[in-house]
């Protein structure tokens, strides 16, 4: 039963975010306006994880540990603030608004991508193979996440290929430790985003310089980080 829900999960995961992701609905290709929702719009090429997850949560009731906020809604809003903050500050390049303007609207589409995901890899399936050795967890989750992306059938090239699925398994038991502690998807969507923004937007990779990115990015990381020692800290006095 237990895998029957994940394969289940997955397959909702995958076919209702690559619809999106390549471009097979027209109707959300050529919604434009208004500006907002224009750019909130392509956070929905991640809504398949949490769609999936709550699929399964409604069908069977699954027992949730991990929530949106975890064991603190206040460090938790705390960590999804920063990022907006940033990019507000830096401002997103552009021909139609305010750098600024843009750079909020970005940073919120950017957070939701994250959480969509997140709720699906941590929130969801991290918990379902919580039962199996930690290894195992990672070692699923990681590939499945790879797997997601169908990103092998838009670059065949073995070493990008390998090295993404490095970082998917990497990310998997890094995100994953984070969530143990924290309980909160949106303590670990920060993390993904920080990784979204770095290294895999192109879209931000062509728009925004290395020193923006890392401005609007690697400060909040470090505050972050910060926020965790003051959350476990709290989290051990009980």
């Amino acid at each position: 039963m237990k895998w029957f829900r994940i394969i289940l999960f997955y397959v909702v995961a995958v076919i209702t975010s690559n619809i999106i992701r390549f471009d097979l609905w027209q109707a959300f290709i050529d919604f434009n306006d208004p500006l907002e929702l224009a750019i909130l719009k392509n956070s929905l090429a991640a809504i398949g994880p949490i769609l999936g997850a709550f699929l399964i949560y409604y069908l069977v009731g699954f027992k949730r540990e991990h929530t949106l906020f975890g064991t603190s809604k206040k460090y938790s809003m705390l960590m999804l603030l920063l990022p907006i903050i940033g990019f507000t500050i830096v401002g997103f390049p552009n021909d139609v608004v305010s750098p600024h303007y843009y750079g909020f609207w970005l940073a919120i589409s950017l957070l939701f991508y994250a959480i969509f995901e997140e709720y699906g890899w941590r929130g969801y399936l991290q918990e379902e193979l919580s039962n199996y050795p930690k290894w195992v967890g990672v070692v699923v989750i990681g590939f499945m996440w790879y797997a997601w992306h169908l990103s092998f059938l838009k670059t065949t090239a073995l070493q990008p290929n390998l090295i993404f699925l490095g970082v998917c398994l990497l990310g998997s038991w890094g995100l994953g430790e984070i969530v143990r502690e924290t309980k909160s998807i949106a303590s670990v969507a920060c993390f993904h985003l920080a990784g979204n923004v770095l290294f895999q937007s192109s879209t931000i990779r062509e728009a925004m310089t290395m020193q923006e990115r890392a401005l609007v990015i690697v400060v909040p990381i470090i505050l972050w980080i910060v926020i965790l020692q003051f959350w476990k800290r709290e989290a051990r006095k009980g």
